[in-house]
């Protein structure tokens, strides 16, 4: 290969490469020496692999670019490139490379033109020879070489089509009555004049082909010479040096910066890894101070709109890490990642997950976290991290005098969160007797509320609370996790529609579906199962509002002595306690009898799990134990429907939990002591 110097030592020098590698760099073992302080030791080099030349840059410290896009692997070049190495700049050329164009050249005899017999001299009969080139060379009567002629006029003809295509090239304006030019043939004395338009006569054949000046000069070599032709580019333009121009991104960005301070509009986005007159410095850890050729010009992170073109130094400097510096060329691409400090030697840096934990070495408050310790004497050392709502964390760490060191610790989170999932929608939310909120309508779902989330709540016991306006609600016990999310599930059985028939009946209670079709599922008042009606059948659905529901409970508070009394007060049933079997068993094992009773007695409770023992007495009432052994005896009201006893055998087959509520006698003799219960059924 060849390259060419067009910017550095020897402008113009021709450097031929006949190898298969080719060092450059400042070091005398380099094939190419270039001796300036911005080249480093091993700055590149050059390889011939497969067929193809291969450039590649060798962590140099200002890199190597190719066509002014810097380079970060091995690049392929191909004819005309420019090679960027610091301060030189290389054009890359094969070595005896002939270009297609050139190979399938032709030339030949024309025919003369009619009419015109002057125009191209017939050939000398006492040259034969010259048809073909490799016919051995004669002389004629006055002793001059007959070859000798030949390439004399081949080397006037090819001079004269030079200068008339460098006069078409570089004219004002193309000439339309311009005449295509031909190449009269090997011994022909005489061209075709450039300004006759030849006559065209049907079938004859003619010959046009426009070479660029490069070429026609190579083809003005001796024939007997091998010729070097340099590759083909654009035969429109003149072969010219290609320079070093800012890429558009560049141009882009200085004229946003114009329209920045006429109009007030923002720049275009920044990209990283396109060419830019642009100084993005950023740092990990940030806040570092920003020096540019020893100014200090402000603390990471860091963009620079005014910076002059050519090298820079840049060096970061930050408290407790080493200072770090870098040399920078504008423009240049914007860097990708940020620039990596590092720790002075002795130095300790403590982190916490979350952020802001005070770190005591013993009874002496250090800091917070993240927290850079420069004083300590090396050696082993023993911190406690303690975060807000964290548990306490002890951390070892050893200070190395001959490196810094880092220790970063997850704090584990003594605060909890409850995501409540209730119906109806419209409730009030009570935490200990807290107000915390009020539920919410899920979106596309009127009849249930979305998800209700109470975050940063310390962690154990609590009393949750669900109440609706009416004044219906549900009261239960949680264990809020550590670090975790409980679930939990509120449903209170509120009527919430009334529905009116075709027939003019009216029923009124809980609407648990309605289809796009029109067709309800109601949970009426006094009905465990909910039933369905379809769209024929309804004359009219109407959702009744807080006020209709407070006062039809009312009402039926009012009529709880009549014959209907049973059913109505189903209505208003309310439970004091919703749990599991386990955490009552819990609170069983924990509390005494006094303060259980105290907690439970008299109390409507609604608890869930996996029955132990179920029978009916002699008398025919239902008993479902839970526990072993007997730790909860849950006794059934007189005359239970036995489809609730077949609901219950089956879960206990498929070991399926059930849910039942009851009120509270106490703790007798280890047995916890449930009466009149029933089965709930669904969302009751």
């Amino acid at each position: 290969m060849i390259l060419r110097v067009v910017k550095g030592d020897n402008p113009g020098q021709d450097i031929t490469v006949d190898g298969s590698v080719f060092a450059v760099g400042r070091e005398k073992d380099n094939d190419f020496v270039i001796n300036d302080p911005g080249i480093s030791r091993r700055h590149c080099v050059f390889r011939h692999e497969d067929g193809q030349w291969w450039v590649e840059d060798l962590q140099s410290v200002n890199g190597v670019a190719v066509n002014a896009v810097k380079i970060s692997e091995k690049t392929r070049l191909k004819p005309g490139d420019e090679i960027t190495v610091f301060s030189h700049i290389f054009v890359f050329e094969p070595l005896a490379e002939v270009p297609a164009a050139v190979q399938g050249l032709k030339v030949r005899k024309l025919d003369p033109l009619p009419g015109d017999t002057s125009a191209v001299a017939p050939p000398a009969p006492s040259a034969p020879a010259s048809d073909s080139w490799s016919a051995k060379p004669e002389t004629d009567r006055s002793g001059i070489p007959i070859m000798l002629i030949v390439k004399i006029a081949m080397l006037l003809i090819i001079l004269a089509l030079a200068g008339y295509m460098t006069m078409l090239l570089f004219s004002s304006g193309p000439k339309e009555s311009a005449a295509p030019l031909e190449l009269a043939a090997a011994g022909d004395s005489t061209a075709v004049p450039t300004d006759v338009a030849p006559a065209t006569t049907p079938g004859s054949e003619q010959t046009t082909t426009l070479l660029d000046p490069a070429a026609l000069a190579q083809l003005a070599a001796p024939v007997d010479e091998a010729p070097m032709f340099a590759p083909l580019t654009d035969t429109t333009a003149p072969a010219e040096t290609t320079r070093l121009q800012p890429l558009p991104q560049a141009r882009a960005a200085a004229v946003d910066d114009e329209e920045d301070e006429d109009a007030g509009e923002r720049p275009a986005p920044l990209t990283a890894g396109a060419a830019s007159d642009l100084v993005l410095v950023t740092s990990e850890p940030s806040d570092a101070e920003v020096y540019l050729d020893d100014q200090p010009v402000g603390k990471t992170p860091l963009l620079l709109r005014e910076a002059t073109p050519g090298r820079h130094l840049l060096r970061l400097r930050k408290d407790g890490y080493e200072d770090l510096t870098r040399q920078i060329q504008v423009p240049d691409r914007l860097p990708s990642k940020p620039y990596q400090l590092r720790l002075k030697a002795g130095t300790l840096l403590i982190t916490s997950e979350p952020s802001g934990a005070w770190v005591m070495q013993g009874r002496r408050f250090l800091g917070l976290t993240p927290l850079l310790l420069s004083e300590l004497p090396a050696g082993e050392h023993e911190f406690v991290l303690r975060g807000p709502g964290c548990e306490p964390q002890k951390v070892a760490a050893s200070v190395n005098p001959a490196a810094g060191e880092t220790v970063r610790a997850e704090l584990n989170s003594l605060l909890g969160n409850i995501e409540l999932n209730s119906r109806p929608p419209g409730c009030r939310v009570y935490l200990d007797g807290v107000f915390m909120g009020e539920t919410a309508e899920m979106e596309g779902n009127p009849m249930r509320a979305a998800p209700f989330v109470l975050k940063s709540l310390a962690s154990g016991p609590a009393l949750l609370k669900v109440e609706h306006p009416s004044g219906i609600n549900v009261t239960g016990k949680v264990n809020i996790p550590k670090g975790g999310t409980l679930q939990q599930a509120a449903s209170l059985w509120v009527p919430t529609h009334r529905l009116t028939m075709i027939d003019g009946t009216v029923k009124i209670g809980l609407l648990l579906e309605e289809n796009e079709l029109g067709d309800v599922a109601l949970e009426e008042v006094g009905r465990r199962n909910a039933a369905r009606y379809l769209k024929p059948q309804i004359a009219e659905l109407h959702r009744l509002s807080n006020d209709e529901i407070a006062e039809f409970i009312a009402q039926s508070k009012k009529g709880s002595q009549d014959a209907t009394g049973a059913e109505t007060m189903g209505l208003v049933r309310k439970d004091d306690l919703v749990m599991s079997v386990a955490d009552m068993l819990q609170d069983q094992r924990r509390l005494t009898i006094n303060d259980f009773n105290a907690a439970y007695r008299d109390k409507q409770i609604r608890i869930s799990g996996n029955s132990s023992t179920r029978y009916k007495d002699t008398a025919g009432t239902i008993v479902v134990e839970f526990g072993t052994p007997r730790a909860i005896r849950c006794t059934f009201e007189k005359n239970t429907p036995n489809e609730d006893w077949e609901i219950i055998s089956q879960a206990a087959k498929s070991k399926t939990p059930i849910s039942l509520r009851g009120f509270c006698v106490g703790l007798v003799n280890d047995t916890i002591i449930m009466n009149n219960c029933s089965l709930v059924v669904g969302l009751q």
